[in-house]
């Protein structure tokens, strides 16, 4: 684990740094070097004259996937003010690069009609397949 998070800080802090030199761009969460440790890196944001949807979907026409709402934390959005009007955007750059840097066989799936569950039949019986699929060819136990 330590391997991992060694790795994400200092991406990290230079994605935090990149988002606040965006002019309009408010922050939620820490953003210094400090406490850093104690976080995933994950980045929730606001941008402003722009509901947290619609950035989302600026953001995904042109490749980079990040989602709106408030992640089940909607004490939180309810209590900064934001839930009314669409709560935070969401991006975090765990899992696909991550793996992808330690070697892993990672591939990125991607379902434009679907937020953050994969919930339509067609869509989830896909990423079952592949999930099973990558599951098989990594296995290390007998059948």
């Amino acid at each position: 684990m330590s391997a991992i998070q060694a790795y994400e800080r200092p991406l990290f802090q230079k994605f935090v740094s990149g988002l606040l030199a965006i002019p309009g761009l408010s922050f939620y969460g820490i953003t210094g070097e400090a406490g850093s440790h104690t976080r995933t890196p994950t980045a929730a944001f606001r941008l402003a004259g722009h509901t947290p949807g619609a950035v989302a979907d600026h953001l995904a026409q042109r490749g980079v996937f990040v989602w709106a709402g408030n992640f089940y934390a909607l004490a939180v959005t309810e209590r900064l003010g934001l839930e009314t009007s669409g709560g935070v955007v969401r991006a975090g750059l765990a899992h696909y690069n991550t793996l992808k840097a330690q070697g892993v066989d990672a591939r990125l799936m991607w379902f434009p009609d679907e937020n953050h569950w994969v919930l339509k039949p067609r869509n989830s019986r896909l990423w079952y397949s592949e999930f099973f699929e990558w599951l098989t060819r990594h296995s290390t136990a007998s059948p």
